[in-house]
């Protein structure tokens, strides 16, 4: 065992690491724990098994086309400006709301991700995906306090097959259009 003065020592970097906006904001605010967490409780998955889930279900559909389902993407736009303004402990009530009222809409069936902290996806077999989605609308304006709009702005899109289903895409190329808008 050595014993060594620290100022003696020499210094030597191993990696440059840097804090996303999102660590900069909760460290500002006071939190460090991750803020959208509460969105992973509604049926959850990792992104990778519902990559390959989406792939399986896209492979299902392909060989039996009454298999109809839709995918849907809710991003929040500005989540990172409303901690710095409102403090991360008031957004972090929005969300955990938010999730509650999600898990309500859920069925057993449908399954979530994250691929982002601000982006939540919807995996929903045999659904179609307009009425969830108008009711994820109003579940997020609801959070609004004292009658005011809620601050979080949020863009929910959605696909759904066999409508919105071009040949021989998989999940990477339906999230990326979701992801683009398209």
């Amino acid at each position: 065992n050595a014993k060594a003065d620290p100022d003696k020592l020499d210094v030597r970097e191993i990696a440059t690491l840097r804090l996303a906006p999102q660590g900069r904001a909760a460290l500002r605010a006071g939190q460090i724990q991750e803020s959208f967490a509460a969105l992973d409780t509604a049926n959850y998955v990792d992104p990778p098994f519902f990559r390959r889930l989406l792939d399986w279900t896209l492979a299902t559909h392909a060989r039996h086309p009454e298999m109809r389902f839709a995918l849907i993407l809710v991003e929040f736009q500005n989540a990172t400006e409303v901690i710095e303004q409102q403090g991360a402990a008031r957004v972090f009530l929005m969300l955990d709301e938010f999730a509650r009222r999600l898990h309500e809409l859920l069925r057993t069936s449908d399954i979530t991700t994250r691929t982002q902290e601000e982006r939540l996806w919807l995996l929903l077999p045999f659904s179609s995906p307009e009425g969830l989605a108008a009711r994820l609308e109003k579940a997020l304006a609801a959070q609004s306090s004292g009658g005011e709009a809620s601050p979080l702005r949020a863009r929910i899109g959605h696909l759904q097959v066999p409508d919105d289903l071009r040949a021989g895409e998989g999940a990477a190329q339906w999230m990326s259009r979701l992801q683009d808008g398209v």
